[in-house]
C-alpha cells in the first residue's frame, strides 16, 4: 500500500478535505497578496507623482471626463469646475517635472483650450480665477489648436459597417446619446456573433444579462455612477459577467477578466455591426457596490462582473468624444 492510500485509510475524507481547504486558502492569501503588493506599488493609487506614467495617467483620466462633458447631448455650461482646476494643476506639475513634448500632455492643453472656447462661444463667463489659471497654463502654447469633439450623423457613423475591418474598427466609437427602442432580437444576434471571441480552452465563460425594465436600468446605472448626462437615455443595459466555475485553479485567477475583456470587445463590435448605439461603462467598484448590483439584477454569486454596456437607438445627429 502506498503512502497516499495509507493516509486515506487513517484519516476520514472530511478531515482530508479540511486540510486541503486550509492549504488552498493559505495559497490564496499568498497569490492575492502578491497581486496586491504589485498593484499598490506600481499603480497610481498610492504614490502618484513619482514617475511620468502615473501623472500622465491622471491627466488622461481627467481630460477624458472634460471631453465627455463637451460631447454631452445637452452640455451643462460651467460643468467640471473642480476637475478642470485639478487638470490644470496636474498639467503644471507635469510641465515642471517631465517632458512637455509628450503627445497626451499636449492634447490635455488642447482639451482645456476647447473647454474655454466652447464657453466663450455660448456667452458663458467662467470664473476669473479659472480663466487666469487657463491663460497662465496656455501662455507658452498660444498657437496650439483646441481639441474638437466630433459632430456625427447616423449615416456616417455606420458608413463602414460593410467595409474592411480597418475602416470598420476605426468607425466604432462609444456613443453617449440614444433615442428610441432597441429590438431585443437584434441584441441577441450581436451576443451570438460575439461568441466568436476566443476563450481559454474554448470554455466560453462569458455570460450576458440584458436589462430591459426602465426602473431596474436606472437603479443599476445609479450604482455604476459613471453615466451622468446620458445614462437616462439608454433603452437597454447589458451586464457582462464571467463564470468563475470555468477556471481550474489559482494560476488562472486573472483569466476571468482577460476572457471577459476579449468577449466585451467582440460584443461592442457586434453591437456596432448591427447598428446599435453602445457605450461601455467601467465596473471598478468596491464590494458594497458589487453586492448592490448583484441584488438589483439577480447576478449569480459565482460570476465576476466585467462591465456594463448602455445601449440605445442612434440619433440622426450627435457628438462623439474625440478620444485622441
Amino acid at each position: 500500500m502506498n503512502i497516499k492510500s495509507t493516509i486515506k485509510t487513517i484519516f476520514p475524507l472530511f478531515v482530508l478535505n479540511r486540510i486541503r481547504l486550509y492549504r488552498y486558502r493559505k495559497l490564496c492569501k499568498s497569490c492575492y497578496k502578491y497581486d496586491a503588493i504589485r498593484f499598490s506599488k506600481y499603480s497610481n493609487s498610492y504614490t502618484r507623482w513619482d514617475n511620468p506614467e502615473k501623472l500622465i495617467g491622471q491627466i488622461i483620466a481627467e481630460y477624458h471626463v472634460i471631453e465627455k462633458g463637451l460631447a454631452m447631448p445637452n452640455m451643462r455650461l460651467g460643468f467640471g469646475k473642480e476637475l478642470i482646476n485639478d487638470l490644470i494643476l496636474h498639467c503644471n506639475l507635469y510641465a515642471y517635472k517631465f517632458d512637455i513634448q509628450k503627445e497626451q500632455f499636449i492634447y490635455a492643453l488642447r482639451v482645456i483650450k476647447e473647454y474655454k472656447l466652447e464657453h466663450e462661444k455660448q456667452n458663458y463667463r467662467l470664473e476669473e480665477s479659472l480663466l487666469k489659471s487657463i491663460d497662465n497654463l496656455l501662455s507658452n502654447n498660444i498657437l496650439l489648436s483646441p481639441s474638437k469633439q466630433i459632430i456625427m450623423t447616423k449615416k456616417n457613423y455606420f458608413k463602414f459597417n460593410k467595409s474592411s475591418f480597418k475602416d470598420f474598427s476605426n468607425s466604432r466609437k462609444s456613443l453617449r446619446n440614444f433615442t428610441g427602442i432597441v429590438d431585443l432580437d437584434i441584441i441577441k444576434k450581436a451576443i451570438a456573433l460575439a461568441q466568436n471571441a476566443p476563450s481559454a480552452c474554448n470554455r466560453q465563460p462569458s455570460r450576458v444579462y440584458v436589462v430591459q425594465e426602465k426602473d431596474r436600468i436606472e437603479k443599476a446605472l445609479k450604482v455604476q455612477s459613471g453615466n451622468r448626462g446620458f445614462g437616462h437615455l439608454a433603452n437597454k443595459l447589458i451586464i457582462l459577467t464571467v463564470e468563475s466555475g470555468a477556471f481550474l485553479g489559482l494560476h488562472e485567477r486573472n483569466d476571468l477578466f482577460v476572457n471577459g475583456g476579449i468577449y466585451a470587445m467582440n460584443l461592442l463590435y457586434a453591437l456596432h455591426y448591427y447598428q446599435i448605439g453602445a457605450c461601455p461603462l467601467n465596473w471598478a467598484k468596491m464590494p458594497e457596490q458589487d453586492l448592490e448590483l448583484r441584488k438589483i439584477c439577480n447576478i449569480l454569486p459565482s460570476e465576476a462582473i466585467i462591465m456594463l454596456i448602455a445601449c440605445g437607438g442612434v440619433p440622426d445627429k450627435f457628438k462623439l468624444v474625440a478620444s485622441h
